[in-house]
């Protein structure tokens, strides 16, 4: 019984690990997490907009994979993840530690400074009074029919448009472009069923969300509903039930585990050996070991910025930008992976601090650690002082900006997706002087 223990033990971590100062330390970053949780569980309910970030973006990914990445299941999963990149994890899981401690001491300093969010009311006001009316929707969809359909005639197909796209780059920006209106509007049309208590817009969303699997990808699908749900949570506090919030969270990554297999032709109903391989060791949470696998083919000299230059530039097509091509992050994370020869591959996605780590080491991941710490609990602040104790649901929006802000750090934590920046905040722009023209036009004679 003892030699099959070990061996089960060999799925998820080298026994030669246990006791080791790496695995004591993993130990002690998931009772630090566990206390966390807990306190905010007690002070602002079960998910919060910091919960959501910490819980999703740094104790999955992080610390909570970080065993399940020794395995020898993630071989089918992660290409060329050799011994070296094995030999990797552990100064990996230190610099995604190194980072997490950078956070927690930006929240820290968030607490006694009084700094206000730029534009953050001017988007707010985009939002309630334009993309969440029923006008806003209508033409929302309106905008992504269009290029949906645009899409079609230039050859894409429904549940293939991702892999024209990576296959095609003079075709990609009408992708991407589709790719980030699509979501954007799929979330409004959720928070306008919400204001209005519209069944009739919920099933729309969920409509939209449907059409969503055009795009091969789960952002234009199922997260805009899950980020909906997240919404719900944000906005309703403590009245909001932890034994209700799990199982919806669970049946969330049930379906993006399934709706990943499509991608591969998997249309059956899996397993639960099948999800939980897809699970643990396939592309869902995995940033640690591919952050690995990318740092067991890089070079060690640090990029100092190019690829935060090259996501800068987002609004020229790669195509035509011979620096863009050359210096994107998600090209470098190929080339270290030794996975560049896949012309179909959008790149690996490494942890949150991963991108900041090759542009300028440890000093990158301390800066970015103490800012996301800073504006996530900044805009968790700002959603639980309007919506804590809020009997509105109007002040909805505010939770719904704070996501946008918390989508614009992403962008900036990985800048493979930047482009999606300047598309909403040009849709921001546009809701904004839409609206103050019906406004001008309601009060003319």
């Amino acid at each position: 019984m003892v030699e099959t223990l070990i061996s089960n033990l060999k799925l998820f971590a080298p026994i030669d690990l246990i006791g080791t100062p790496c695995l004591i330390l993993w130990a002690f970053t998931n009772i630090a997490f566990l206390v966390y949780y807990v306190m905010r569980l007690r002070d602002v309910g079960p998910l919060s907009l910091d919960t959501y970030f910490v819980i999703r973006f740094l104790y999955i990914p992080i610390v909570f994979m970080f065993p399940f990445a020794y395995s020898v299941l993630n071989l089918p999963y992660a290409g060329p993840f050799t011994a070296p990149a094995w030999n990797l994890l552990e100064p990996t899981f230190m610099v995604g530690v190194i980072g997490v401690v950078a956070f927690a001491v930006g929240a820290a300093i968030q607490r006694y400074t009084a700094v206000s969010l730029p534009g953050f009311d001017f988007c707010e006001a985009s939002f309630r009074e334009f993309w969440t009316s029923r006008r806003g929707v209508i033409i929302g969809a309106a905008m992504s029919a269009a290029l949906i359909c645009l899409l079609v005639v230039l050859g894409f197909t429904f549940g293939k448009a991702r892999s024209v796209a990576l296959v095609t780059p003079s075709l990609r920006p009408i992708f991407n472009a589709w790719h980030t209106v699509h979501p954007f509007v799929i979330l409004n049309t959720l928070v306008y069923a919400f204001l209005s208590r519209s069944i009739a817009a919920y099933a729309f969303g969920l409509l939209l969300a449907g059409l969503g699997l055009f795009g091969e990808t789960r952002q234009a699908s199922i997260e805009p509903v899950a980020i909906f749900g997240a919404l719900v949570c944000f906005h309703f506090g403590k009245r909001v039930k932890l034994r209700k919030v799990v199982p919806i969270g669970l049946a969330v990554v049930v379906i993006a585990v399934y709706l990943s297999g499509l991608r591969f032709g998997n249309f059956g109903v899996p397993r639960f050996s099948y999800f939980m391989k897809h699970t643990l060791y396939g592309n869902q949470f995995n940033d640690l070991r591919d952050t690995a696998a990318v740092r067991a083919g890089w070079d060690g000299k640090f990029l100092l910025g190019k690829t935060y230059a090259a996501a800068l530039m987002a609004f020229v097509p790669s195509s035509m930008s011979a620096y863009r091509e050359a210096n994107k992050f998600p090209k470098f994370t190929l080339e270290g992976s030794g996975l560049s020869h896949l012309k179909s591959h959008a790149g690996l996605r490494p942890i949150v601090f991963g991108e900041a780590y090759f542009n300028f080491g440890i000093p990158g991941v301390i800066f970015i650690g103490l800012l996301s710490g800073f504006l996530v609990f900044k805009l968790a602040a700002l959603v639980h002082l309007r919506c804590s104790q809020s009997t509105d649901r109007r002040d909805m929006t505010a939770a719904l900006t704070a996501m946008t802000y918390l989508g614009f750090l992403l962008c900036l934590l990985h800048t493979s997706a930047f482009f999606g920046v300047y598309i909403v905040i040009f849709l921001l722009i546009a809701g904004r002087l839409l609206s103050r023209y019906s406004v001008k036009n309601s009060h003319a004679p």
